[in-house]
C-alpha cells in the first residue's frame, strides 16, 4: 500500500468518528434529559385540558326546574320567542299547517295528532299528550329528543325561553295547569292553623271573665256611662287595622291609567272588556268587589275555591303580590307583581272597570267614613236628648 492510498483511508475513518461523535454531542444539547421519544409535553397539554374541562363543567349554570321556570314565565315573552317559528307555523285557532303543524292549543294534546300534516315516523312513534316537560325537551333540541324527527331545528338553548315559550303555547286555547312547584309555605300555615283552637280556651276564659265582670258592675251615674262610652270608642280606634293605613297610601298616587299599560302582560290569559270570553284565566271586569271564584263557565282550582268572601282591596293587594304564596295549590302560575306601585296602578284599573268600592285612601272613601262618623254622632247626640228627657220627666214626677 502506497502512502497515498493510507492516507486517504485515515481521512475516512477520522470523518467517521467525527460524524458520530458530534450528532451525539448536537443530540445530547437538544434533549439533555432524554431522546425524542419522550412526549411528556403532549401528556402535559392532555392534563391541562382535562382539568379546564372540568372547570367548565363546575362552572355550568344550574338550570331550575320546569314548574319553577314556569311559575316565573311571561306569555307575552314567549310570543315574541315564538316568531322564529313563524316561517313554518301558525298560531291562531283553524289556521293551516305549513312546513310544520298549526300549534294552536298544542299543551295537553295528543302528538302528531293536527289533521292533514304528515308527520315523520318518529314522532308518530314518540307517541302519548304534549305535557309540559315533553315540549320543554323537544323544544330544547328536537333531534336529541326525538331522534329522526324530520324538524331541522336546533332548538331554544336558554332555558327561561323555553318556558316562555311554553307559557306562550298555554295561552292558546284550553291547556292543562302547570305543574306545581314544590310547595314550602303551606306546612307553617297548617302549622298556625293547629295552634288556633289550641288559644281558643285561653281566649274563651278571657270573655267568660270580662262577661261575669260586666255583669258585676253596676253604673255609677251618668259619668261612669260616659267614662265607658269613651273607653269603647278609643279602643276601637286603636284596634283598626295598621293595613288600612298602608294600602291608603300605597293608592294615593295611583293611575288606572298606568295599570291599563302594566296590566296587558295579562292579556295573554285574561280578558277584560265587559261580558269578555275566559281563556286560560276568567274575565276580570268588575272584579272587584265581587265574589271570589265566581266568574261562570270557569273551572277554579279547589284552593281558590275554598277561599270565601269577596275580593276587597287588601286581598287583591295580597293576591297579585304573590298568587302561589297568598293561596297555595292555586293553578295560577304567575310569579306575581313585587313593585307596591306598580300593583296599585294595575287594582286601581281593575276598580275602574265596573262598579267596585272606592279606593282606599281616596276621596271617595274619605267622605263615605265621614259621612259615617256624622251619623254615629247624630245617634249619639239623640240619646243624651232622650235621656235629657227622661231625667226632666223623672225629676217633674
Amino acid at each position: 500500500m502506497d502512502l497515498w492510498t493510507f492516507n486517504k483511508l485515515a481521512a475516512a475513518v477520522l470523518l467517521s468518528l467525527l460524524v458520530i461523535i458530534g450528532g451525539n454531542t448536537a443530540i445530547s444539547i437538544l434533549y439533555p434529559e432524554g431522546g425524542p421519544g419522550e412526549y411528556q409535553v403532549v401528556q402535559v397539554e392532555e392534563e391541562t385540558q382535562t382539568a379546564e374541562a372540568g372547570q367548565k363543567e363546575e362552572e355550568a349554570p344550574k338550570v331550575e326546574p320546569l314548574p319553577v321556570r314556569l311559575a316565573a314565565a311571561d306569555p307575552a315573552a314567549g310570543e315574541t320567542v315564538s316568531r322564529q317559528c313563524t316561517a313554518c307555523h301558525v298560531f291562531e285557532e283553524g289556521g293551516p299547517n305549513r312546513v310544520g303543524p298549526n300549534l294552536y292549543a298544542v299543551p295537553g294534546r295528543d302528538v302528531a295528532s293536527v289533521d292533514g300534516f304528515s308527520y315523520s315516523s318518529a314522532l308518530q312513534e314518540y307517541g302519548g299528550e304534549w305535557t309540559y316537560e315533553k315540549l320543554d325537551c323537544f323544544l330544547k333540541n328536537p333531534s336529541d329528543c326525538v331522534p329522526g324527527t324530520s324538524m331541522g331545528y336546533a332548538g331554544i338553548k336558554d332555558p327561561q325561553d323555553r318556558a316562555d315559550m311554553i307559557a306562550y303555547l298555554a295561552s292558546l286555547g284550553d291547556t292543562p295547569p302547570y305543574p306545581e312547584p314544590e310547595e314550602t309555605a303551606e306546612a307553617p300555615a297548617e302549622t298556625e292553623q293547629a295552634a288556633a283552637p289550641e288559644a281558643a280556651p285561653a281566649e274563651e276564659g278571657e270573655a267568660a271573665g270580662e262577661e261575669q265582670a260586666a255583669q258585676a258592675e253596676e253604673p255609677a251615674g251618668e259619668e261612669a256611662a260616659t267614662e265607658e262610652a269613651a273607653t269603647e270608642e278609643a279602643a276601637e280606634t286603636a284596634e283598626a287595622p295598621a293595613g288600612e293605613d298602608k294600602l291608603a297610601a300605597m293608592f294615593a298616587d295611583a293611575s288606572a291609567a298606568e295599570g291599563e299599560k302594566a296590566i296587558r302582560v295579562c292579556s295573554a290569559c285574561h280578558t277584560f272588556e265587559e261580558g269578555g270570553p275566559n281563556r286560560v284565566g276568567p274575565n276580570l271586569y268588575g272584579i272587584m268587589g265581587s265574589d271570589i271564584a265566581a266568574v261562570d263557565g270557569f273551572g277554579y282550582s279547589n284552593a281558590l275555591k275554598g277561599l270565601d268572601g269577596k275580593w276587597t282591596y287588601e286581598r287583591m293587594n295580597e293576591w297579585l303580590a304573590n298568587p302561589m304564596d297568598y293561596v297555595p295549590g292555586t293553578t295560577m302560575a304567575y310569579q306575581g307583581v313585587k313593585d307596591d306601585a306598580k300593583r296599585a296602578d294595575i287594582i286601581a284599573y281593575l276598580a275602574s272597570l265596573g262598579e267596585a268600592p272606592p279606593l282606599p285612601g281616596t276621596e271617595q272613601d274619605t267622605g263615605q267614613a265621614e259621612t259615617g262618623e256624622d251619623a254615629a254622632q247624630a245617634d249619639g247626640a239623640g240619646s243624651e236628648t232622650e235621656a235629657a228627657s227622661l231625667e226632666g220627666d223623672a225629676s217633674a214626677n
